[in-house]
């Protein structure tokens, strides 16, 4: 899937009454949400704490890590997006003021004019450039062998791999995934299912190319699949936009 049809597949909902009960919905499920500061290029993590429509503002908590409150300022623009029920779900805004409470900071900022909803779960598709090398480290539950390959490509729902050739992985072998790194020295641990195993057509070391499908990711590992994920997809958008 390209980009561009990613796009395709996004709904920009401004319908007040719509647009209200996706933010609330956000809040109530106390969804982990992905913020970038103005135009850098790190993400931190925060959570919406309150929608207030009256003052057309909302509350949201201290950036993690702690670098990113120190980066913030009143004006800053927002960039937010997050998982509402495993979908998509984002939108701009602006600091309005930012206030403390038991030591702990939080934000107000201005209520967003438009939220970019995909209302089909599809999962969006990232490719590992050859310039960038991210292994993953994998074991067989059935007998604990271990196996460690490269990170081809990765989405919400799984990921593809090259291994070297193992003749005992089998298609719908349950795997433990001890180690999958991500962009800034991130790594997630969970269990996965391979879906699809082929030979590599592009080697002659006798490789082995897999799809795996996640088990149901803890939340946080998902907050930070996504993070990673962004990440990705912003470095093969700009370096689109240069070609």
């Amino acid at each position: 899937m390209k980009y561009s049809d990613y796009e395709d597949r996004i709904e920009q909902v401004t319908e007040p009454a719509r647009l209200l009960g996706l933010l609330k919905n956000l809040q109530s499920k106390r969804t982990l949400l992905s913020v970038r500061i103005d135009d850098q290029s790190q993400y931190y993590t925060t959570a919406l704490l309150k929608v207030d429509p009256q003052r057309e503002l909302m509350y949201i908590d201290e950036l993690v890590p702690r670098s990113g409150h120190e980066r913030l300022q009143i004006g800053s623009k927002l960039h937010i997006v997050g998982l509402l029920d495993g979908v998509p779900t984002g939108f701009t805004t602006r600091v309005v003021s930012t206030d403390q409470q038991k030591g702990i900071a939080f934000y107000r900022v201005e209520l967003p004019e438009k939220i970019d909803y995909q209302q089909k779960r599809e999962f969006f598709r990232v490719y590992i450039g050859l310039g960038l090398t991210l292994r993953v480290r994998l074991t067989r539950d059935e007998d604990s062998a271990i196996l460690s390959g490269r990170l081809l490509d990765i989405s919400l729902g799984g990921f593809g791999a090259l291994l070297p050739y193992n003749d005992k992985l089998k298609e719908l072998d349950f795997v433990t995934v001890n180690a999958l790194d991500l962009p800034d020295k991130q790594v997630i641990s969970c269990k996965a299912q391979i879906r699809h195993i082929k030979p590599s057509p592009m080697r002659t070391d006798h490789s082995l190319h897999i799809g795996a499908h996640f088990n149901p990711l803890a939340s946080r590992a998902e907050q930070t699949l996504f993070q990673a994920i962004l990440t990705l997809q912003r470095a093969q958008i700009r370096k689109q936009s240069k070609a």
